[in-house]
């Protein structure tokens, strides 16, 4: 094994680690702000959003998620009605696991 192979192998373990961690807590924060749009604290959610668009600007869950749940402040749901669904908009399309409990 060459020594830039050996370099190569043992920064990547670090790298993959740091990788993974960042990814986990991006999908903690999308289960927060599922968890707060069910619940209809939509501004709530815009701010975990925005705060993902910012670290993560081509993700393609965020924009239209960010979207919508502004489009619920200026016009909310009945939450006698509400289940996370509107116009053709489902969580759990989004994010797998994110249906209602």
């Amino acid at each position: 094994m060459s020594v830039i192979s050996m370099i190569a192998r043992n920064i990547s373990h670090p790298i993959q680690y740091l990788i993974q961690k960042i990814e986990q807590a991006k999908e903690l924060k999308l289960e927060r702000a599922w968890s707060l749009h069910l619940k209809i604290k939509f501004q709530d959610t815009i701010r975990i959003l925005e705060g993902l668009k910012a670290g993560h600007p081509d993700d393609g869950a965020v924009w239209p998620t960010l979207e919508h749940c502004q489009s619920l402040v200026k016009n909310p749901p009945n939450p006698e009605e509400w289940n996370g669904i509107r116009d053709g908009f489902r969580t759990q399309d989004i994010v797998p696991g994110s249906a209602r409990k």
